[in-house]
């Protein structure tokens, strides 16, 4: 699985600083292990080199990007989702739950979030579509409040009591 690059416009001073800081925290973390170690620092900075690296910056807020995202589900109020939190390259769990071994309820109905436009209200709403029965359910209560027709694709929502 190959990454595409991606050209990230950083300002050049902001690119810099972030440099000059991992440069700053490198020669300290070389320092202190030599420190440990009893040698010399100059010795051990040779001996580590200077390796290249390649920083990679991915756009979270595209929906292809999902390898990007934690795995793992965790309960939020009355419905199990999954985590969604950044990864590091390679991994599929945040730090979070890198240790877990939580995997969705098979006994918990699967929801998926559905955005609408409320003409009346002049907003965006959401709410959550049971895709096995199209039921409609509040996103805060989980009540019956609409249906879904799937082949005409038209939300209905019935009217409060």
């Amino acid at each position: 699985m190959a990454i595409e690059p991606k050209r990230l416009p950083i300002q050049s001073y902001i690119w810099e600083s972030l440099e000059a800081t991992l440069k700053a925290e490198s020669r300290r973390l070389i320092r202190d292990i030599a420190k440990t170690l009893g040698k010399d620092e100059g010795e051990l900075a040779r001996q580590i080199g200077t390796p290249n690296f390649s920083a990679y910056f991915v756009d979270m807020t595209e929906p292809t990007n999902e390898r990007f995202e934690c795995t793992a589900y965790s309960l939020k109020g009355p419905v199990q989702k999954p985590c969604r939190r950044p990864v590091i390259f390679g991994t599929t769990k945040c730090a979070a739950h890198s240790h877990s071994q939580q995997r969705p309820s098979a006994a918990l109905p699967v929801y998926r979030l559905l955005k609408y436009y409320d003409e009346d209200e002049s907003e965006e709403k959401q709410v959550y579509l049971n895709p096995a029965t199209n039921q409609i359910l509040d996103r805060d209560t989980l009540k019956h409040i609409g249906l879904w027709d799937s082949e005409r694709k038209i939300l209905t929502l019935f009217l409060p009591e």
